[in-house]
């Protein structure tokens, strides 16, 4: 019996293809679009890769056959390339193929155990700030009668406003000082304030000599007491225990958008940026350095080694958080 005229046309074509082009880039040449089908129902094929070129139509009715006969298919999305992101995946979202790109990449159970973990050393933090209250609420009440914790609203993921909680090491006219000591050290339109002798704190005050004298909100910040009410946020789940430091509202407001990307996850208690080099880190674009590195190579391990690190910097009291 003879062959079909349509097959032995699409043979010929394939031995001049192959006349032609032998192999693509050391890839073989098996089949063309016409005898494709053929070749894979007469040969074992686990899977096939499709490069689809940029702007050119998904193959659909091929996809379809395809997977029809159990193949899976894998589809290269060029034109994404040029897009500046680490991590790209495919989702199924409302009914729909979708490509997903970010900054950072967390599976659910990711967020499961990260979650897991900042409740059992959110209760632990926790209990450990009750126990803190009697002595260091005593020493900043004598100091400085009033409230003992300091509460300010602060911006968390994609700028969700909280209140975050610390034990107060300041003056109660600390916030109203902030403006006059930014102008004066010429912070005022800096992203980050910070003053190695600031005079707002509990005690702290310049001595004749030039020297500084350290008092009760000074020891406070140094050993990070002030810090520890923060454990109670995470147990809200405004906070984690590992993330990117909260900032403050008038410092979100003159943020640039690439700044932004550092609030683009929970902020935590501690974090990459502090435990490199804690206080010594003065420039803002390093932070955001930091952070964008912490939120793009994300993972577990991470978190534990930035919390034993945490531990480590804290005893040698390498500056304040």
């Amino acid at each position: 019996m003879g062959s079909d005229p349509s097959e032995e046309e699409a043979r010929q074509a394939l031995r001049q293809l192959r006349d032609q082009y032998p192999e693509i880039e050391t890839i073989p040449i098996v089949a063309t679009t016409d005898t494709l089908e053929q070749y894979l129902t007469n040969n074992w094929v686990d899977e096939v890769y499709l490069d689809v070129p940029p702007k050119a139509d998904l193959p659909v009715a091929l996809i379809n056959d395809l997977m029809c006969m159990g193949i899976t298919i894998h589809t290269a999305l060029t034109n994404l390339d040029d897009i500046e992101s680490r991590h790209k995946n495919v989702e199924w979202i409302c009914g729909h193929l979708t490509i997903t790109t970010s900054l950072g990449y967390i599976t659910g159970r990711d967020v499961f155990l990260k979650r897991l973990m900042d409740i059992v050393g959110g209760l632990f933090g926790s209990l450990f700030t009750l126990l803190l209250i009697p002595p260091v609420g005593l020493a900043i009440w004598l100091s400085d009668p009033g409230p003992i914790f300091f509460k300010q609203i602060r911006i968390g993921e994609n700028g969700k406003k909280f209140h975050m909680y610390k034990f107060r090491s300041m003056y109660m006219d600390a916030e109203k000082r902030k403006k006059q000591l930014a102008q004066n050290s010429g912070q005022e339109d800096q992203l980050m304030f910070k003053l190695e002798h600031d005079p707002r704190i509990i005690g702290q005050k310049e001595l004749p000599d030039g020297s500084w004298k350290k008092g009760v909100g000074g020891w406070i910040r140094d050993l990070s007491l002030d810090e520890f009410p923060q454990f109670f946020n995470v147990l809200k789940g405004d906070m984690s225990l590992v993330g990117t430091r909260p900032p403050t509202v008038d410092e979100w407001e003159r943020y640039k958008p690439f700044h932004r990307a550092r609030m683009s996850t929970r902020p935590g208690i501690t974090g990459l940026w502090q435990v490199s080099s804690r206080s010594k880190i003065r420039d803002f674009d390093t932070v955001v350095r930091l952070d964008r590195e912490y939120i793009e190579n994300w993972s577990l391990r991470q978190d534990f080694h930035i919390l034993f690190k945490t531990v480590w910097v804290v005893l040698t009291r390498k500056g304040a958080m």
